[in-house]
């Protein structure tokens, strides 16, 4: 059987091609991105359906049962007030995926749109972004946000607003850096050849193919606001009581930790197992998104 020829068209395309195969074949990071899913999942499942898997209200305070102990009846004890430590901690885990998802949400539509735009136009616009990015990061991202919500007041509105205008830095670095990268590239070139408009390109050609490292980030930097939070949370600047948010929790019970220690731990696990969810899946999708080199 005769070999098909190949054109030096379909060669050019092959070798263009080829160093963007995902490691999906082979199957790299995803053990990490499996595991990862499943406690972000677990997390997720309990956040959305928290009313129903909730055994008691998570306000309610029973004063007759203070400092209960983990039992069949509460399966992580009761809190100074009699409140379910349980119900408490799967209220909390809804409001602080809320916290982590929004927050860096807006975080990432504002970096990435001035990233791009700063990267594709250059010139001023490019100096202007960047100075703006200087100064935003001359000043310690906690002591900005701090001063943002003593300054605004302590809202859910207000703490959204503080991590966005702290937050948004690094993703307009890595979208910046990408366009920069891929302007030049030839597809980008024959789009302009073509008539096409800025908007066109930067929306249909650029940015499809410059937004996995901010997701990836997106993802990973979750981690970094869910500990922010609880950091907040605990010096009194996050959802303020009788809110349940692991933070406030582990805050309120840190003047009974030695008379009633699963006050603060279970609070506490959550965090650790969201982070160590989060991380996983951040590092699991950059492992599967990561193109061969060769």
């Amino acid at each position: 059987m005769s070999q098909i020829a190949t054109t030096p068209v379909q060669t050019q395309v092959a070798r263009i091609r080829s160093p963007f195969a995902f490691r999906l074949r082979r199957g790299k990071g995803r053990g990490k991105l499996y595991v990862g899913t499943l406690i972000v999942g677990a997390i997720a499942v309990l956040a959305i359906f928290s009313r129903v898997i909730a055994p008691f209200d998570p306000i309610t305070q029973d004063l007759t049962s203070q400092f209960l102990p983990p039992s069949h009846a509460h399966l992580f004890g009761t809190d100074q007030f009699g409140r379910d430590v349980f119900s408490r901690a799967v209220y909390a885990a809804s409001l602080d995926l809320q916290i982590a998802f929004l927050g860096t949400l807006f975080c990432m539509l504002l970096g990435v749109s001035i990233g791009v735009v700063a990267g594709y136009f250059g010139g001023i616009v490019d100096l202007i972004a960047g100075r703006l990015i200087d100064v935003v990061t001359a000043i310690p991202g906690i002591v900005a946000i701090i001063a943002l919500i003593a300054a605004l007041g302590s809202s859910m509105l207000n703490l959204y607003i503080a991590l966005a205008v702290t937050g948004w830095t690094a993703y307009a670095r890595l979208a910046r850096g990408e366009v920069i990268a891929a302007k030049n590239l030839q597809y980008v070139q024959a789009s302009r050849a073509l008539g096409y408009t800025n908007r066109r390109i930067v929306l249909r050609h650029i940015l499809p193919n410059v937004i996995t490292p901010p997701l990836l980030f997106w993802i990973t930097d979750m981690v970094g606001t869910v500990l922010l939070v609880t950091a907040l949370s605990y010096l009194g600047l996050g959802p303020q009581p009788p809110t349940p948010e692991w933070g406030a929790m582990i805050s309120e019970a840190q003047p009974f930790m030695l008379m009633a220690w699963w006050v603060p731990l279970f609070p506490g696990l959550g965090i650790v197992i969201a982070g160590i969810g989060l991380g996983l899946l951040g590092d699991g999708l950059a492992d599967f998104l990561r193109p061969e080199v060769g």
